[in-house]
């Protein structure tokens, strides 16, 4: 079985869809409501997923996306509708949790490998969307996450907000914070009061004047054995 055929099988078995054995059209009708049934608790969870995130409930988002698709990781953006909400749900947890994420084959110490994964899911499932505000939001709020990508977070966000559709408090926070690390204070500014505006927790929206820069280390270097 090839890659692809492995991952479709993979999404298919989230929605445990029983073997009908039975010949008698009565048992036929009776294994069709039993898919029906589980592909309506996949639903359900998915939608519980969304809350989560919604109320930045990060853990509990990756969790409940994983619990609709035990496979997600590996699921490829366009198989599955479903999915594809499941999808965007734990990279977006992954992008605010800044990589730290543990569930389903994401593990919180791989917090670069994590938010790469992110950026790189969120970008599949824009350029299969077009010119979707919401998913464009979305892939600039993650991009922003990391320093190598903050050029083309700054020109996708502040596209967006020069023609008022940026979709999510989130997306204004980030660029927000792309704007005080350019030196750009009215920017910011203008930036963190669009972000208040749209959500209930005013926290999403704090975003410091100037972003400092990360104090070095001090820990000790430990050569690994083998080095010198």
């Amino acid at each position: 079985m090839n890659s692809g055929s492995w991952v479709r099988a993979a999404v298919a078995m989230a929605f445990v869809v029983p073997v009908c054995a039975a010949a008698m059209p009565g048992a036929a009708v009776a294994c069709g409501g039993e898919v029906y049934r589980e592909m309506d608790s996949t639903t359900q969870v998915v939608a519980q997923a969304e809350q989560a995130l919604s109320e930045g409930k990060l853990a509990k988002a990756a969790q409940k996306a994983i619990q609709a698709y035990p496979a997600l990781k590996i699921v490829k953006p366009g198989d599955v509708p479903l999915a594809d909400r499941a999808l965007r749900i734990i990279a977006l947890a992954s992008v605010r949790a800044d990589g730290g994420i543990s569930a389903g084959g994401f593990k919180g110490k791989e917090g670069a490998a994590n938010l790469e994964w992110s950026i790189a899911t969120l970008r599949n499932l824009s350029a299969r969307r077009g010119n979707n505000p919401s998913y464009q939001t979305d892939l600039g709020e993650a991009l922003s996450r990391v320093p190598a990508h903050h050029e083309e977070a700054a020109k996708v966000l502040g596209e967006l907000a020069a023609k008022d559709l940026l979709t999510t408090p989130e997306g204004y926070a980030a660029l927000a914070r792309l704007r005080a690390d350019a030196g750009q204070a009215e920017g910011r500014e203008e930036a963190v009061k669009r972000c208040l505006a749209m959500t209930k927790t005013p926290k999403t929206c704090d975003v410091p004047a100037a972003v400092a820069a990360p104090a070095p280390s001090t820990a000790p270097v430990v050569a690994s054995a083998g080095q010198t």
